[in-house]
């Protein structure tokens, strides 16, 4: 399970990575757009899944506890009680499914060019939609994007990609 979590902590980091690269070659005018569109998420803190404790939220949720009024006496004043802090629930993160390991198999290609060739192929087969799932492989191999696969995972990316069908 935490393998998984960190999977995908992984992939939305280099999303984000690619996103502030695209971002980075706007045009100024576009910049300042998308950055008042963006500021409000950007700003809200980041939870890290695999630190986060995943609670119950009927048992994180306690009656409301309402403080009796205070009333000062001509001498004594009464105590003021703080009411306690109910913690806010937190929701377990929607986890994406795992490809499944795959054994390697013979890849048709042994060069990286042939690699980059084929899995372009299998997008344009599989369409934009589908297409996508290719990510998904890649950072279950450990790579953030294709130029980081390595000749002795080829025939693993393959027999993944064949999987796609």
């Amino acid at each position: 399970m935490n393998k998984t979590i960190e999977l995908i902590a992984e992939g939305v980091l280099t999303n984000s990575r690619i996103l502030e690269k695209l971002l980075d070659q706007l045009p100024q005018q576009a910049k300042e757009a998308v950055a008042t569109i963006v500021a409000p998420v950007v700003a809200a803190p980041v939870v890290t899944p695999t630190t986060v404790p995943v609670v119950n939220y009927v048992e994180s949720v306690a009656a409301p506890v309402v403080a009796a009024p205070v009333v000062a006496a001509p001498v004594v004043a009464a105590p003021v009680v703080a009411a306690p802090v109910v913690a806010a629930p937190v929701v377990a993160p929607v986890v994406a499914p795992v490809v499944a390991p795959v054994v390697a198999a013979p890849a048709p290609f042994t060069t990286a060019a042939g690699m980059i060739g084929y899995v372009t192929d299998k997008w344009k087969a599989l369409g934009p939609t589908r297409g996508n799932e290719i990510q998904t492989v890649l950072t279950a191999m450990g790579c953030e994007n294709i130029n980081d696969v390595q000749a002795d995972q080829y025939g693993t990316l393959y027999a993944n990609l064949e999987n796609l069908k």
